[in-house]
């Protein structure tokens, strides 16, 4: 292995990238290259990683402000605002009440569906959802022989149509809230 200590290193041409290679087994790897502009491209290895020490971290060019941390094991993304294209991260919507035995279409996203029923001896309720309209598959049964509240809760899919419809006793209150 060998070892250069300098203060400074620059590309052998003039306002050319700086490439740096690490060595596996006998043939050169491309680490990666600092263009003449100042960024930092990783595309001549698809496998880089970027390991952060104990403690350590990418900050903003103030240097004190954190935006990815490491301490423990545990990393922490801070002070970011993520792009409308990001996906896969719920961003909950307000609650809305919701009327049993009413088909419903969840077409602003998945739904999450909860509510409960009241009753002095069985208690029960269905909830169908599907493409078509009325919604024919069940996708939650519930019944008890409880004597007071029975408790539903379904994630419904985009697009899907849903209801829920009682079987024994009285619907209470019924909410819904968009999860994307």
């Amino acid at each position: 292995m060998s070892l250069i200590k300098a203060n400074t290193i620059k590309p052998v041409t003039a306002g050319a990238d700086l490439s740096l290679q690490g060595d596996s087994g006998g043939s050169a790897v491309d680490c990666l290259n600092i263009t003449s502009a100042g960024d930092v491209d990783f595309s001549g290895n698809t496998d880089a990683k970027i390991k952060l020490p104990s403690a350590g971290g990418i900050y903003e060019s103030d240097g004190t402000t954190a935006i990815l941390t490491e301490s423990g094991g545990a990393v922490t993304l801070d002070n970011v605002t993520l792009g409308s294209s990001v996906t896969g991260i719920a961003e909950l919507g307000t609650w809305a009440s919701a009327s049993f035995d009413t088909i419903y279409r969840a077409t602003d996203g998945d739904l999450f569906v909860t509510g409960y029923l009241s009753a002095s001896g069985i208690c029960g309720a269905i909830l169908y959802s599907d493409s078509s309209t009325p919604p024919s598959v069940i996708r939650v049964r519930q019944e008890a022989n409880i004597g007071h509240y029975q408790h539903i809760s379904v994630v419904i899919r985009k697009n899907d149509y849903w209801k829920i419809t009682v079987e024994n006793g009285s619907g209470v209150a019924l909410w819904v809230i968009r999860l994307n």
